[in-house]
């Protein structure tokens, strides 16, 4: 396909990682994340809340902060999609006053949390 001009886009990347996210296949997750770079395409808020949900399940919470991170350093802003991956990374990790601060800060952000 790709003799054809046809290759993966960042949707099918977004789309692929969150279900290794859901099927808890985190190291999968986070080696097509990587992958990404080498087909010159940049991730979005959604593909950085998709590898930070399948950390989360992976009780990884120390990479999906990596993540989120990376996603502020690349001068996006966390959506709420990636808040509440990040709440439920912290969850898995048994963080709870840390996922009460991201919780307090999606609300001061003026997104709705959804609880």
């Amino acid at each position: 396909l790709k003799d054809q001009g046809l290759g993966p886009d960042i949707i099918s990347y977004n789309a692929v990682i969150a279900a290794c996210g859901i099927g808890g296949q985190w190291k999968k997750a986070v080696e097509l994340f990587d992958t990404m770079h080498l087909e010159d395409l940049e991730p979005d808020v959604v593909t950085y809340s998709s590898v930070i949900g399948a950390c989360g399940k992976g009780q990884q919470w120390e990479k999906a902060f990596e993540y989120l991170g990376e996603l502020r350093k690349e001068g996006m802003t966390p959506s709420a999609l990636t808040y509440g991956a990040m709440v439920n990374a912290c969850g898995e990790g048994r963080r709870w006053a840390t996922a009460k601060e991201l919780v307090d800060c999606l609300v001061a952000s003026g997104l709705d949390p959804g609880l």
